[in-house]
């Protein structure tokens, strides 16, 4: 067995429990809005946490960013914009959809655009060997997932009390659970 492999599933087992219980706290905040949730987690997971990391990590790290040409920082800038705009569609879905239905979707699209599309635009030799079979075994696996959550998550609705459905579309008319969906790709 490969020295890498027991420290590269411990941390895929912490990585898993850190995201599945990333939307927690919005639980014991039921009475806030999730705008109010929202800017919490969005100034301490995306500016204060990723800074704090940076500078305690990263030698030098001003001046490396000084070194870089702006076409070399315009890039990440842009992918963080568009990681910003799909974290705010992923509240937005949360809070119509409710977490387990709305973290099921996305992030089981996420984890199918985030492996087939790394495959196909960089990997283009992985595809042709053996493992490439088993890799497309574990997609179509997970888009079964995604449909039978989706479907069971259109079912609850149908037999919510017309309140629950009410509460569910207030604020957000004429958007369904798949253009919210649409955020999941900020976890490619």
């Amino acid at each position: 067995m490969p020295q890498y492999l027991l420290p590269g599933i411990a941390l895929t087992m912490v990585a898993g429990l850190m995201s599945g219980n990333c939307m927690l706290p919005m639980k014991l905040t039921r009475s806030w809005k999730w705008e109010n949730v929202w800017v919490i987690f969005s100034l301490v997971s995306l500016v204060v946490l990723p800074w704090t990391l940076a500078i305690a990590l990263v030698g030098n790290l001003f001046a490396t960013y000084h070194a870089l040409s702006i076409r070399q920082l315009a890039t990440p800038m842009l992918l963080g914009a568009g990681w910003g705009i799909a974290q705010i569609l992923f509240g937005i879905s949360v809070e119509r959809l409710g977490l387990g239905l709305a973290y099921a979707i996305i992030v089981g699209l996420g984890a199918v655009l985030g492996t087939l599309v790394p495959l196909f635009l960089d990997q283009r030799t992985a595809g042709k060997e053996h493992a490439m079979g088993y890799i497309l075994i574990g997609v179509a696996d997970m888009v079964a997932g995604i449909f039978l959550t989706a479907w069971g998550g259109q079912i609850r609705e149908r037999t919510a009390p017309q309140t629950t459905r009410t509460l569910l579309h207030q604020g957000y008319p004429g958007r369904s659970r798949w253009q919210y969906s649409a955020a999941s790709w900020h976890l490619c």
